[in-house]
């Protein structure tokens, strides 16, 4: 599907057969450019990371919302607007803010930031 953008040119051929060269030229042309444009927006596209909502997650800001299981470090943190169950070696409370600093399997690795530090390194 990403090639398709290939075949914008192959179109003006026809107008060639239907329009005198006054016409079709420049159609042709403006036909290429715009097939140029549109292949350098598919490439740069193709080139950009994969945004999947999880990993993309790691080293962002989220808030404990809940406590799970206390003796595993279980639980419920607010990141990227959706709720993602967490494990963290600290011993955290609802509200607090931590980062997302990995993850595993399905789960987020979370670990307690200090506010002033962490927003003068982002």
């Amino acid at each position: 599907m990403c090639h398709l953008w290939l075949l914008i040119p192959l179109a003006g051929i026809p107008l060639f057969w239907l329009l005198p060269l006054g016409y079709a030229l420049p159609i042709n042309i403006l036909l290429w450019i715009v097939s140029g444009l549109l292949g350098y927006k598919v490439i740069r596209a193709m080139m950009l990371s994969p945004k999947d909502g999880f990993k993309s997650l790691i080293g962002s800001e989220a808030m404990v919302v809940s406590m799970m299981n206390q003796s595993y470090g279980q639980y419920m943190v607010k990141a990227g607007h959706e709720l993602w169950t967490a494990h963290s070696t600290e011993s955290l409370r609802p509200g607090e803010k931590v980062e997302v600093t990995a993850t595993d399997g399905i789960k987020l690795v979370v670990a307690r930031i200090n506010t002033e530090n962490w927003r003068e390194n982002k």
